[in-house]
């Protein structure tokens, strides 16, 4: 919870500076700007409640989560644009729910895009990320309670 309410307070503090400096950051889609930072959310919460769980039995899951993260960070396309990489290359990207969250977010913004979203893919793969860590949150807190 702090997390995302430190996420929205940023957001809304660099929405603040741009809206002071005379840029207008408000997206062409309103609506699908907030489906897709909702899905993100949804796949944050789900990816630290498997975490949690993995940790309660592996402390040292942590570092190597932290390792993972940067991959997932690197290949998310918060950096470059993906769409523009060869084909081949852009299909296995298009795997990670990050990615396509990333590019989400730019079809919110530049409509003219042709970006291709798989929106049920990401939603899905969100949903069941919560649902495992959820599972497993109950099972690790039945299993250290005994």
């Amino acid at each position: 919870m702090v997390e995302i309410v430190i996420g929205f307070l940023s957001l809304l503090l660099v929405c603040g500076v741009l809206l002071a400096l005379g840029v207008d950051p408000r997206p062409h889609d309103p609506f699908l700007a907030v489906c897709g930072y909702l899905t993100a959310i949804l796949l944050g919460i789900g990816l630290g409640a498997i975490n949690v769980a993995i940790i309660g039995f592996f402390p040292g899951w942590l570092i190597g989560y932290a390792l993972f993260s940067i991959i997932v960070y690197v290949t998310s396309g918060v950096i470059f644009m993906p769409s523009y990489l060869p084909d081949k290359v852009y299909y296995w990207l298009k795997f990670n729910p990050v990615l396509q969250i990333c590019e989400w977010m730019r079809s919110a913004y530049y409509p003219s895009s042709t970006l291709e979203i798989d929106y049920l893919y990401v939603v899905m793969c969100s949903l069941a990320c919560l649902a495992v860590g959820l599972f497993s949150l109950k099972t690790v807190v039945s299993k250290t309670a005994v």
